[in-house]
């Protein structure tokens, strides 16, 4: 089925990220029940466990935290993230290996995980998406103000100044302008957006699976559960690609037979 489905992590949870914005200019706005009310909950759950660690399932075939823990598993990700990944630097991979080790034992030390390289790759590849994310919120915040000079006086919350000072800087650096404008222009032409937020299509197709047999959905139903509501395609680019293949798919099928028939 040619289908083309994008890994777009991570989880339909805030985390963290809700706890960086700037509470003046969030006045009057009801957020999300996540953030710290959220980490204490899991604090809780982790104490009364057990072992002290919490479920979690991450499948060998995909990098991506699923199932009912999974929530728990990125809002305490993004805990340890915005606590040693600091922003003084241009991206995730400039961010030393140290601080990423202490993210990786922490989150073996909380959640019944092998420590294998897999679960290690899958647990960076998040923290990498959630730091990118939080940076967003950054960037979000940087384009409020009209000078370097308001932004620095008002600098958000969770930052130190000398991340936010480099941050200022790199937001306003040509380089940081052409390449936000790329994303924006490519972002601009993406026709399909789907429903599934920042869950991963990996983690929806897990979750759909048969409970009996552990059969997961094929391309074509997974497209469905990621770009229909209510039984309605979310716009018609989604609809129309899923009729095109459809009619591929029908097609290669009549040609397997004649090639049956033929033999």
């Amino acid at each position: 089925m040619p289908i083309m489905m994008t890994d777009a992590h991570v989880s339909n949870n805030d985390g963290t990220t809700d706890v960086i914005s700037n509470p003046s200019s969030d006045k009057g706005k009801k957020r999300k029940g996540r953030g710290k009310t959220t980490w204490l909950s899991i604090q809780k759950k982790r104490k009364d466990s057990d072992n002290g660690k919490l479920k979690v399932i991450i499948p060998s075939d995909r990098t991506v935290a699923v199932g009912p823990g999974a929530n728990d598993f990125v809002t305490e990700l993004s805990v340890k993230v915005m606590h040693n990944a600091r922003h003084d630097v241009k991206n995730w991979k400039e961010v030393p290996d140290i601080a990423k080790d202490r993210i990786c034992a922490h989150m073996l030390d909380t959640f019944q995980l092998p420590d294998t390289q897999h679960n290690r790759d899958t647990i960076l590849k998040t923290a990498n998406n959630l730091y990118r994310y939080r940076r967003s919120r950054l960037n979000d915040h940087f384009k409020k103000y009209a000078t370097k000079e308001d932004c620095l006086q008002n600098m958000p919350p969770d930052v130190n100044e000398a991340e936010w000072r480099f941050l200022v800087e790199y937001f306003d650096s040509d380089t940081f302008k052409r390449m936000s404008e790329q994303n924006k222009t490519n972002k601009g032409k993406q026709e399909m957006n789907h429903i599934c937020g920042r869950k991963s299509f990996q983690a929806v197709s897990f979750e759909q699976r048969n409970t009996s047999t552990g059969k997961e959905p094929n391309l074509q139903k997974l497209w469905e559960l990621t770009h229909m509501k209510n039984g309605h395609w979310i716009n018609d680019a989604s609809a129309e690609l899923n009729i095109r293949a459809k009619l591929l798919s029908l097609f290669l099928e009549c040609e397997s037979i004649e090639i049956n028939i033929e033999s």
